[in-house]
């Protein structure tokens, strides 16, 4: 294992201890029926993640359709982005959840102001932001809120025999929050252009990190793409949304950013 494995790995643990308080939180709901965040390959790293976080902390729930609520139990939802303006799923599954059930945590997400207002309304609703922007917005809003990581860093990082890839992968979104900033010019020759986060959904797994290991520096805008080759020992340049969509940078400066291998782009601002 080279050093700049065994730091990603420090890294890694210091990140998971971050949530402890969110694990405690969940002991106290058990058992919970938990509801994964429908999406692409990203919401699979989340889904992977949130998985192994569970059995770790040896938590007794079950897994249920959005459609297949127990009134007597706690709802755990998510978590992921589809709190934006662009995504607004989560909302509609935590409106509908709530009807049903006596209390629902929504885990580590990234929040706005739009979709919060839908849920206002809502008793016995506590909210998880996986970055302190996403926390401010959710508290001055007058939710019960806290910060804990995102869950995809639960997801086991690949044996580094795994990864022997080599060439730039270009991976960006081509919808509205897309980043608006000039690609470098290492992103602009890359040896791939790919959207991965387009070709799976929540069911992926860890496809992600399959993928990104068959490169050895990765550009791109995708949240979990950053997160998988981050977690793979890439190099990681991480752009940002666009939209004035705070997500990319704002989880960058509460988790991204201690890693040695991943970076913000040039030219972000």
């Amino acid at each position: 294992m080279s050093h700049n494995q065994l730091t990603i790995r420090r890294v890694l643990a210091s990140i998971r201890a971050e949530s402890g308080g969110l694990i405690e939180h969940l002991r106290t709901l058990q058992p919970f029926q938990w509801i994964v965040n429908p999406g692409n390959t990203g919401d699979g790293l989340i889904v992977a993640g949130t998985r192994e976080m569970f059995r770790q902390a040896g938590l007794d729930f079950r897994q249920v359709p959005r459609d297949g609520v127990q009134p007597d139990l706690p709802v755990v939802y998510g978590g992921g982005g589809a709190w934006c303006e662009t995504f607004g799923i989560a909302a509609t599954i935590v409106t509908e959840a709530a009807a049903i059930s006596p209390y629902v945590l929504v885990l580590p997400s990234t929040f706005e102001a739009c979709r919060l207002r839908q849920v206002q309304h809502l008793p016995h609703l506590y909210l998880y932001g996986r970055d302190q922007h996403s926390v401010t917005i959710a508290r001055d809003m007058g939710f019960a809120a806290e910060y804990s990581p995102d869950p995809a860093f639960w997801t086991p990082p690949p044996r580094p025999a795994a990864c022997g890839g080599s060439g730039t992968l270009a991976a960006f979104r081509r919808d509205r929050i897309g980043t608006e900033i000039p690609l470098e010019p290492e992103a602009q020759q890359a040896d791939t252009s790919r959207d991965l986060s387009r070709e799976g959904d929540h069911t992926s797994d860890d496809w992600l990190l399959q993928q990104v290991c068959r490169y050895d520096c990765v550009h791109t805008d995708r949240l979990h793409v950053a997160i998988a080759a981050t977690l793979s020992g890439r190099d990681t340049v991480l752009y940002p949304n666009g939209h004035n969509y705070h997500k990319s940078r704002e989880l960058y400066h509460s988790t991204l950013t201690h890693f040695p291998n991943c970076r913000m782009a040039k030219g972000e601002t």
